[in-house]
C-alpha cells in the first residue's frame, strides 16, 4: 500500500512539474511576442509620423509624386523581396541621404526555407538601395487600412467632412489621409493580450497612427 501511494504521489508531482514547465514556456513565448510587437509598433509609428516632414528633394522613385509622403504598394511594385501578394509600406524621411524607407514582410536571404520577418530597405538619395535588414523575426503578415476625409452625400454644411476607412489601393489622394492602421501577425500562441488578438492564423497586433492631427481636430471640433 505504501509503495502504491508513493507511486501515485510521484506521478502527481511529475504531472504538476510538467504542467508548470509548459506554462512557463507559454508565458515566455507570450512575453517575447509582446516585446516584438511593442518594438514593431515603435518602429512603424516613428516612420509614419516622420513622413509628415520629408526631405524637400525626393529621390528618383518619389519624384513623380513628391506629395505622397507615405504610400502602400504591392510587393511586385517595390524594390524588395516581399512575400507574394503582400503590401509594402513606403515612407519618406527627413534624412536627404536616405529619403525613403520601405517596410515589408519577407524571408531572410529570400530563401523559402527561412522563417519570415519584418524587413526594412533604405533608398539612397541617388535612387539606389541599401541591402535589406531584418528588424523583427517571426512576423508573418502586414496589412493596412487608411482613414481618409471624404465629403458625405448628405451634410449640414458643404464644408463638413466625413471619415472613411479604406484599403490603400482605394486612396485617391494621400493628402486627404488622416490615419494609418497597421496589422502585424505572428504564429499562433496560447494566450492573447489587450493589443494582440488570437486568430486561426496566429496572433495579430493592430495600432493606428494619426497623420494629420490638425484635420482630425477640426472635423471633431477639437483644438487646432
Amino acid at each position: 500500500m505504501a509503495l502504491g501511494l508513493g507511486a501515485s504521489l510521484s506521478a502527481v508531482t511529475l504531472q504538476v512539474f510538467t504542467d508548470s514547465v509548459q506554462l512557463q514556456l507559454v508565458h515566455t513565448g507570450v512575453l517575447e511576442v509582446q516585446q516584438r510587437s511593442a518594438y514593431a509598433q515603435f518602429l512603424l509609428r516613428t516612420a509614419i509620423r516622420e513622413s509628415a516632414s520629408p526631405c524637400p528633394t525626393p529621390s528618383a522613385d518619389l519624384a513623380v509624386n513628391p506629395a505622397h509622403h507615405l504610400d502602400v504598394v504591392a510587393a511586385n511594385e517595390a524594390a524588395v523581396n516581399a512575400l507574394p501578394n503582400t503590401q509594402v509600406l513606403r515612407v519618406r524621411t527627413g534624412n536627404c541621404e536616405e529619403p525613403a524607407h520601405l517596410f515589408y514582410v519577407g524571408r531572410r536571404g529570400n530563401d523559402s526555407v527561412n522563417d519570415t520577418g519584418l524587413f526594412r530597405r533604405v533608398q539612397r538619395s541617388d535612387g539606389s538601395y541599401r541591402a535589406a535588414e531584418e528588424l523583427i523575426a517571426g512576423v508573418t503578415a502586414m496589412s493596412f487600412v487608411v482613414g481618409i476625409a471624404v465629403t458625405p452625400t448628405t451634410s449640414v454644411s458643404d464644408a463638413d467632412l466625413a471619415l472613411a476607412y479604406v484599403e490603400p489601393r482605394q486612396v485617391a489622394s494621400w493628402s486627404r489621409a488622416f490615419s494609418v492602421t497597421v496589422a502585424l501577425s505572428w504564429p499562433a500562441a496560447s494566450i492573447a493580450t489587450d493589443t494582440v488578438a488570437e486568430t486561426a492564423d496566429g496572433l495579430t497586433m493592430t495600432f493606428t497612427t494619426a497623420l494629420r492631427q490638425v484635420e482630425v481636430n477640426r472635423i471633431f471640433g477639437g483644438p487646432v
